[in-house]
């Protein structure tokens, strides 16, 4: 989700308006579950990664050019750290997959990396012409 989506989430939830993005995103993924995972986009500031007790900020390359409009980059992003997150499971359930996953650990950040790759190679490309 996007920071904006998050922000009328938590709106909508009567969360703490004063409290920072990783707040929040910390309280969505305790009611996902324990395992929950939540990634906020932030456009080109940062991307926040949530778990229930812990969150992480990580800073994202600044795209060089971009061609028309932003549709379609959260979706390019989404599908960037989902596929890395699923390459990197072995053996396991996607539940105990995900309940091992250390936000600290180098598969988030890698998982950030190839989503805002995809994202960024989005923004380069005409959406769809009306």
């Amino acid at each position: 989700m996007n920071g904006e989506e998050l922000a009328a989430y938590a709106k909508q939830a009567k969360w703490d308006q004063d409290a920072p993005q990783s707040s929040h995103a910390r309280s969505l993924a305790g009611l996902l579950s324990s395992s929950g995972l939540v990634f906020v986009t932030n456009g080109a500031q940062s991307t926040v990664v949530a778990q229930q007790d812990v969150s992480m900020d990580f800073s994202v390359p600044k795209v060089s050019h971009v061609e028309g409009d932003t549709t379609g980059a959260g979706d390019s992003f989404a599908g960037g750290v989902l596929a890395c997150i699923l390459l990197a499971r072995q053996n396991t359930t996607l539940k105990q997959h995900l309940a091992s996953i250390d936000l600290q650990g180098s598969l988030i950040a890698e998982a950030v990396a190839k989503g805002t790759a995809l994202a960024g190679a989005s923004l380069q490309h005409q959406g769809i012409e009306e």
